[in-house]
């Protein structure tokens, strides 16, 4: 692709690196871009290597407690603590969790999903304890999307309760990159990049179409500029301290393109 086509002019391609962050972590920082004298209105990302070092569940991403209690007792909070899991060592860890605040004795609780050695894999978990009283599980934030049921209350007792939705380890399929490049109408937001990456690799991002997908250059007077990566929510995604990468590409739009439309478009109307 062309980029210094006729739409674009005095473009140039700058660097941000968080390893050279003035600021901040890996995942919010501050950095001097060393601008030199523009007249640039328009900003895209062009390419990005970003590690896949974040946690499934983490403090940063709020959504590593829930709330318990048996009968009618008063609920306690159990914290999951920050990593990645898959399904095993997720029914592990809930299982210490409960054990440890409940009445109910040694191997309280059964958290089961399907063996799809020999049945029909329904990724959904099933919880049930050793007991008549009811145990009240009580999600707020996106953990109970990891597990698979909605934000609420839920319980469950000998009788076992299955999550109604399919548990999801794979709960950050979307990273939006957000700087004070882009204008307050664009939410700030530079870039969304899709992400299906095993953990421990790279997301990589190429931009395929830098107009289409170019912001609205907010010069702000000086060559300080903040990256954040979020998730779809707003929370910070953690790198855990792994730097990362972006190309960014700097240009004014020619005025080319619009007058020739305008000028078809009234052409048209006046025929």
């Amino acid at each position: 692709m062309d980029y210094q086509s006729n739409y674009q002019k005095q473009a140039r391609i700058m660097y941000a690196d968080s390893r050279n962050r003035i600021s901040g972590t890996s995942s919010n920082f501050t950095i001097s871009l060393s601008m030199p004298t523009n007249d640039w209105d328009s900003v895209a990302l062009m390419q990005a290597s970003i590690p896949k070092s974040w946690y499934l569940i983490s403090t940063t991403l709020g959504n590593n407690t829930f709330q318990y209690k048996e009968g009618a007792g008063a609920y306690v909070t159990l914290t999951v603590p920050n990593g990645s899991y898959n399904k095993v060592s997720m029914v592990a860890t809930l299982k210490t969790l409960l054990q440890s605040v409940t009445t109910f004795g040694v191997n309280a609780f059964t958290i089961s999903y399907s063996n799809n050695q020999i049945q029909a894999d329904t990724f959904k978990y099933t919880f049930s304890s050793n007991s008549n009283t009811v145990s009240s599980m009580l999600f707020s934030n996106n953990l109970s999307n990891i597990l698979g049921f909605p934000q609420g209350v839920h319980v469950f007792s000998i009788v076992p309760t299955t999550a109604p939705n399919a548990y999801n380890f794979a709960s950050i399929t979307r990273l939006f990159i957000v700087s004070n490049l882009a204008s307050y109408a664009d939410g700030q937001i530079l870039q969304e990049v899709f992400q299906s990456q095993p953990d421990q690799s790279i997301v990589y991002y190429n931009q395929l179409e830098i107009l289409a997908n170019a912001k609205l250059f907010t010069a702000n007077g000086d060559d300080i500029f903040t990256f954040v990566i979020q998730d779809r929510y707003g929370n910070v995604v953690d790198l855990n301290g792994v730097d990362w990468v972006a190309s960014l590409y700097f240009f004014k739009k020619d005025d080319t393109a619009e007058y020739i439309k305008n000028d078809i478009l009234v052409r048209h109307l006046t025929e």
